[in-house]
């Protein structure tokens, strides 16, 4: 016996119909399947406002860990909510689940952070776990694989953040004075300016200075 269709699987077939013949691109794809899937939010009793989608790095905490954001409407000139999926995420299953995510900050305006707030409003749409690291459920997930299996692949490659090299630093050059005691540093590069021969001169008294490197 054929399984019968659910109004997610319905929603599904018509995103890709619209879509069927283009080629998308990473943000129309998220913004294909966050429309899909706002029907999780309405038969769970919660309107979906309008909200932009976009493949970014959040813009606070680490970008090694924070892999979504949702920021309030307050926040934004447009008056709406704005979400950001990491570009570290490639797996297309994973994207849509982060993005269910961000969407329960978007029905409650990022107002309660994980607090009740949110947790009933992911409770109710089937997400478990913590709520801070709140994920779909069985029964949810398995409608995100078959949301992706009609949809295609998420047309991004993952990117990686590289940690830039620091260059080492010379310790600068400390000069102090033996007559009146004052001291100060400078730059390798300032004293590999100067005439080999020179002969510094403490700015306070002008008595020649000797140096501790």
């Amino acid at each position: 016996m054929a399984k019968p269709r659910t109004r997610i699987d319905l929603q599904i077939k018509q995103v890709v119909a619209i879509d069927a013949t283009s080629t998308k691109l990473r943000e129309a794809w998220l913004r294909d399947g966050a429309e899909m899937l706002t029907c999780v939010f309405t038969d769970a009793g919660y309107a979906v406002p309008p909200f932009r989608i976009s493949c970014s790095w959040p813009g606070g905490g680490s970008m090694h860990k924070r892999i979504g954001e949702c920021w309030p409407r307050a926040a934004s000139a447009a008056g709406i909510n704005e979400m950001f999926i990491s570009p570290m995420i490639d797996d297309p299953v994973a994207a849509l689940d982060i993005t269910l995510h961000e969407m329960c900050h978007v029905v409650d305006d990022c107002q309660s952070g994980h607090g009740k707030g949110f947790k009933k409003i992911a409770s109710a749409i089937g997400m478990v776990g913590k709520m801070r690291h709140a994920t779909a459920g069985p029964a949810l997930r398995e409608a995100l694989v078959a949301a992706v299996a009609e949809m295609g692949p998420y047309p991004h490659a993952k990117l990686t953040p590289v940690k830039r090299s620091r260059k080492s630093r010379q310790k600068p050059f400390r000069f102090s004075c033996t007559e009146c005691a004052f001291g100060f540093t400078v730059e390798h590069k300032m004293i590999d300016s100067l005439d080999p021969d020179a002969q510094l001169a403490c700015p306070a008294c002008q008595h020649p200075l000797g140096n501790e490197c």
